[in-house]
């Protein structure tokens, strides 16, 4: 049994941890209330736990809403219409240090994707972890019969009812279950009660489901984690999934990457999801300086880990796959056009994107192929951002080697690709790692206005009759895009209407000189988007919001 304890030593005040904890959301759909002495002692000391050891339980926190002072007892912060929840019997008889509940929010995806974890444990995060911590992972909560994984929640496909997955012993309504026992998932209501041991809870939806617009939106929600459900639980294999030992794909699902094809994927074990690359032809020699270049970089929270590379001789899906993961809500590809990013989160973001980047740089690695499709995003609220993509990187500190996506390339690799191929490179026309942060500029430019750049969009009438003329491609960059790019850049700095938003413009245009030798490095952006951050603290937590 693992124990995440907080450090030794490590001091924590009561207004650190309650700051750390959300107040009801407006995009909260559903509740899990501890309503008795034991399931209330259970959630406080899960709140001192997880608030002592922030960095561990970050995604955890997001699930816990707390209030200092216990509520009136005739009212009831989940709106639930079911009279057991405020039953004399179920009040606390004993003060505790924390009150509150656990809340299901649209804006918040489970580590599994399709179902939300609860339990004891945090789990190895390779392997998903938890979403609704019950108690701390201490033998006190295991004697009581609240144990690691003891259950999940998950959408049913078709009907869209709320099911319960039941890991470890315990009662709804009264009526005890057992993994053992339990052929399927039961459905869970508003007002079912689930007894853990001592532990007594309330599942309930929000009134507003019942309620448009919020039905809609819930319906939508519902919709969505249904269909990015790549397995249910106890769902049969299909013709349409590949199995690769633990793990499975669905074959429909790869698309072409830079050096193979990726889909996504899901462990056999526990649904928990996964992104797979597979290389048709591949060479031992290439393979093995891909996996030296992950073990560099390896246990950076901001750079997605190479769990496993293996190869399959079955003839119809025959080659190498690599293992990475655990991938939980998207990449910026998957959500700059459909979502807003607040402040905030477009900080937080850049910070955690620039932090891996300044990392892989620190290493002797040179990343070639940032693009919004693999710079990653943890979350809708509290979004953390971590590195996808390694697949043309190299350990050469200056290359010629001409590779990545041409609207993200820089000028110097633009002009590389501009040479015959009879023509060798000097060593001045040679590029080095800041062509990593002028991509990154340009990603994060999609990030604030929703869209990547299209270079051509810039062009002067006469100039686009001159590119047409002349062949030049219109997503490439040149020095007369550039010009009109730099003197918009320049504009947004002036009228941004917030000094934060305004110290962000500025970041991002640093990354975007021209001259490389004036184009800001990794570590000066880190250290300018640590400053910024501190400047975001007041606006909250940062969030992503539908367009």
């Amino acid at each position: 049994m693992s124990n995440h304890a907080a450090p030794e030593g490590k001091q924590v005040d009561d207004e650190t941890i309650q700051a750390l904890f959300s107040a009801p959301c407006d995009t909260d759909f559903a509740y899990l209330k501890p309503v008795n002495d034991p399931a209330i002692e259970a959630f406080s000391e899960a709140v001192n736990h997880a608030g002592k050891d922030k960095d561990t339980y970050e995604h955890t926190i997001q699930f816990m809403r707390l209030f200092k002072k216990p509520p009136p007892r005739a009212s009831s912060v989940c709106s639930i219409e079911d009279d057991a929840i405020d039953k004399p019997e179920d009040l606390p008889q004993r003060p505790a240090q924390w009150h509150g509940y656990y809340a299901l929010n649209f804006d918040m995806s489970p580590m599994l994707l399709y179902a939300w974890v609860a339990g004891t444990e945090m789990g190895i995060k390779e392997h998903g972890g938890h979403d609704l911590l019950l108690a701390p992972p201490t033998q006190k909560w295991h004697q009581k019969g609240v144990r690691g994984t003891h259950f999940k929640l998950y959408f049913a496909q078709g009907s869209g009812q709320m099911l319960i997955e039941i890991r470890h012993r315990l009662k709804l309504n009264g009526n005890p279950y057992h993994k053992e026992k339990v052929l399927e998932a039961p459905v869970l209501h508003s007002g079912t009660r689930i007894d853990i041991g001592d532990c007594s809870y309330v599942f309930a939806f929000d009134e507003r489901t019942k309620k448009d617009p919020f039905r809609q939106e819930f319906n939508r929600f519902m919709r969505i984690s249904v269909q990015d459900s790549l397995t249910a639980p106890h769902a049969p294999s299909t013709a349409g999934n590949m199995d690769l030992g633990r793990y499975s794909c669905p074959v429909s699902h790869f698309k072409s990457g830079a050096s193979g094809q990726v889909g996504p994927g899901w462990t056999q074990s526990d649904g928990s999801r996964v992104l797979i690359k597979r290389f048709k032809r591949y060479d031992d020699p290439a393979l093995k300086s891909y996996k030296r270049m992950f073990d560099k970089v390896r246990g950076h929270t901001n750079i997605i880990p190479l769990i496993e590379t293996f190869r399959n001789l079955e003839v119809y899906h025959a080659g190498v796959f690599q293992i990475y993961g655990p991938i939980r809500f998207g990449s910026l590809y998957d959500h700059a056009g459909s979502y807003s990013f607040d402040q905030p989160a477009q900080v937080g973001l850049l910070r955690d994107w620039v932090c891996g980047l300044a990392y892989m740089h620190e290493k002797g690695l040179m990343h070639r192929a940032i693009t919004p499709s693999n710079l990653g995003i943890t979350s809708a609220k509290n979004p953390r951002g971590f590195i996808l993509g390694l697949d043309v990187a190299t350990e050469n500190e200056r290359s010629s080697e001409v590779v990545g996506t041409v609207q993200f390339l820089a000028p110097e690799i633009i002009k590389l690709q501009g040479l015959s191929r009879r023509t060798k490179p000097t060593p001045d026309m040679l590029y080095d790692k800041s062509i990593d942060m002028w991509a990154l500029g340009i990603s994060a430019l999609a990030m604030k206005y929703g869209v990547v750049v299209t270079w051509s969009t810039l062009d002067t009438p006469e100039e686009s009759v001159a590119y047409e003329r002349g062949g030049t491609h219109a997503d490439q960059v040149t020095m007369s895009r550039w010009k009109h790019l730099d003197h918009f850049l320049k504009a947004e700095e002036r009228k941004a209407s917030q000094l934060t938003e305004g110290k962000f413009l500025v970041i991002c245009h640093q990354t975007l000189a021209w001259d490389v030798s004036e184009r800001s490095t990794a570590q000066r952006a880190l250290r300018d988007l640590e400053a910024l951050a501190q400047d975001t603290v007041p606006l909250g937590p940062g969030r992503l919001e539908s367009r």
